[in-house]
């Protein structure tokens, strides 16, 4: 697998920190001085992004851990055409160390494949609930069916109503076996349980949990700054 392996040494997960537009490298440099770990590039939230563009933004980030993401309007993403959304990944591939696709956009999964084995890019398949938690059983069957279209790191992200979906969460990453470190859970919402369960899952073993810099792109997204600081204890 191409994104680090988390280092912190209570073995609390990386941080990963999304960005929907260009950025320095001084900037990134910075932030990886505060705690961040891996970037990711909104590229379906740059303003009427062409591909020349798509890859000017990625290529700033050259140097550093970066997932290129086009996310489906259904989860959350732009309104865009699926192979505008290939095409944005495909000008930002260069520049990856891996490539995200909804486990939903069964249409795109052999073009964004092809696109991370081409540039040597983890895949990431990934999965958004934005209603509630499935239940254990639900999310066992996403994973497996994750990887057996082979995702290199399977990504679920759901809104979490109790303490108990949290809980389900950190126990899909503790019964991924030897897929566990390649699994990245995260809880969503507007409320402190949702932001706590970034530190309880980063904790539990996810490979990676969300953090902003700047404007958060989901409910629930904790500041880097906080997060490192929890994730430090």
């Amino acid at each position: 697998m191409r994104l680090p392996a988390p280092h912190r040494a209570n073995g609390a997960g990386n941080i990963a920190v999304p960005f929907t537009e260009s950025i320095a490298a001084g900037e990134l440099a910075t932030l990886t001085e505060q705690g961040a770990d891996i970037f990711e590039l909104r590229l379906d939230l740059i303003a009427s992004a062409t591909p020349q563009q798509a890859g000017k933004i990625a290529s700033a980030f050259a140097g550093f851990p970066l997932i290129a993401t086009a996310r489906s309007i259904a989860e959350g993403g732009r309104d865009c055409a699926g192979q505008e959304r290939v095409g944005l990944l495909a000008a930002a591939a260069e520049h990856a160390w891996a490539i995200d696709i909804e486990l939903a956009s069964r249409d795109l999964h052999e073009a964004v494949a092809k696109l991370a084995a081409k540039h040597n890019c983890d895949l990431i398949v990934s999965s958004h609930h934005f209603d509630a938690t499935p239940d254990p059983e639900k999310l066992t069957q996403l994973a497996q069916n994750a990887f057996a279209i082979g995702a290199d790191v399977f990504k679920i992200a759901c809104q979490v109503a109790s303490q108990a979906d949290v809980n389900n969460l950190a126990d899909l990453i503790a019964a991924g076996g030897k897929d566990s470190q390649r699994i990245a859970a995260m809880g969503m919402g507007d409320s402190e349980l949702a932001r706590q369960s970034r530190v309880q899952l980063a904790k539990a073993g996810s490979l990676f949990v969300f953090a902003s810099a700047r404007n958060a792109t989901a409910a629930g997204q904790p500041s880097l700054q906080w997060l490192a600081r929890q994730l430090a204890n």
